[in-house]
């Protein structure tokens, strides 16, 4: 199995300042003409740095002076009587950023959207390289492949409406997963290629006023053949309607 991409765009909003930075940095006028990025795209990006850079500065700011307050709150407690305190006064903000001479202060939210839109049309182009990518910092890292000596399913189970088990494994970076079953012959056999996270047997139940117990697992595949090794097997106990 190859290694494959990350998602270039991380979920922390400092992390997605360095994509960001990277990317407006990197996007020179050769780079937009090759991949037809527009001009409205690029200052919407310029602007949301700016933006972002501004609003994270705010928080560090505004968790220092939170933490002045705490102090003094405190200190009301811990400090000799009669010690005078000063009140405490908001905090100075860092200048508003600059859209050329003026100030921004209004901004049209929608970051995550354009960023992925633009990255998406870039690396669409019929002559997209991924060098580009990396430079422009549109590639995720590469997320080495799984090794099949230690590679098996978690499989999960649960009874659902009508009484039939549903069963559940995670799924990436694999595409499809195999579901083996033993209905009580004692033997295991294929009952399905599941190609979604959860599969529904739907095995007949015992007749009304029965029970039973089937066993389960599961083992990845990669293209048409089995991936590493089969998961732990965990026991259902279903009854009849």
């Amino acid at each position: 199995m190859n290694a494959i991409r990350d998602y270039f765009w991380p979920q922390e909003p400092d992390k997605k300042l360095v994509v960001l930075k990277r990317f407006n940095g990197a996007m020179t006028p050769a780079l937009q003409t090759k991949y037809g990025v527009s001009s409205g795209d690029l200052d919407y990006l310029t602007k949301s740095e700016k933006v972002l850079t501004y609003l994270i500065d705010v928080m560090q700011v505004a968790v220092n002076w939170s933490e002045s307050v705490t102090q003094r709150r405190d200190s009301i407690f811990s400090l000799p009587v009669d010690t005078v305190l000063d009140m405490p006064v908001g905090p100075i903000l860092p200048a508003l950023p600059k859209d050329g001479l003026a100030d921004i202060t209004t901004y049209a939210c929608g970051l995550n959207e354009v960023m992925a839109r633009v990255a998406s049309e870039i690396k669409g182009k019929p002559d997209y390289d991924v060098a580009d990518g990396d430079l422009l910092g549109i590639e995720g890292a590469l997320i080495p492949p799984p090794e099949a000596a230690t590679t098996k399913p978690v499989l999960k189970s649960k009874i659902v409406t009508g009484g039939c088990p549903e069963l559940g494994v995670k799924m990436s970076p694999f595409k499809s997963w195999e579901l083996w079953a033993d209905f009580g012959s004692g033997t295991f056999a294929l009952y399905q290629v599941a190609l979604k996270s959860k599969l529904l047997c739907e095995h007949a139940l015992p007749p009304a006023g029965q029970s039973a117990v089937w066993r389960f697992k599961a083992i990845y595949r990669d293209g048409n053949s089995q991936f590493g090794q089969f998961s732990d097997v965990i026991t259902v106990l279903v009854a009849g309607g």
